[in-house]
């Protein structure tokens, strides 16, 4: 669970290694679709955003209570 969330947020790492179109993130990509214009169309930057943060969302309500356990699990004395 901690090596999904790890490299989902791996940006810099990411960015610096993949700099071709066909093999660049998700993340990397949204970067690149943002881009440094002055005109931005920020409704495609938030639908793009929402689209791409659906995944994981989904996945920390499947693994919820399993992460809850196991951060309580270390902190019962007996």
């Amino acid at each position: 669970m901690f090596a999904f969330i790890t490299s989902w947020n791996e940006f810099i790492f990411a960015n610096t290694l993949l700099s071709n179109g066909k093999t660049q993130t998700i993340t990397v990509w949204l970067a690149d679709f943002y881009g440094g214009s002055r005109a931005v169309d920020w409704g495609a930057v938030m639908a793009a955003s929402t689209l791409i943060s659906i995944p994981v969302v989904i996945f920390f309500l499947l693994v919820q209570r399993r992460i809850a356990f196991g951060l309580t699990a270390g902190a019962v004395r007996g």
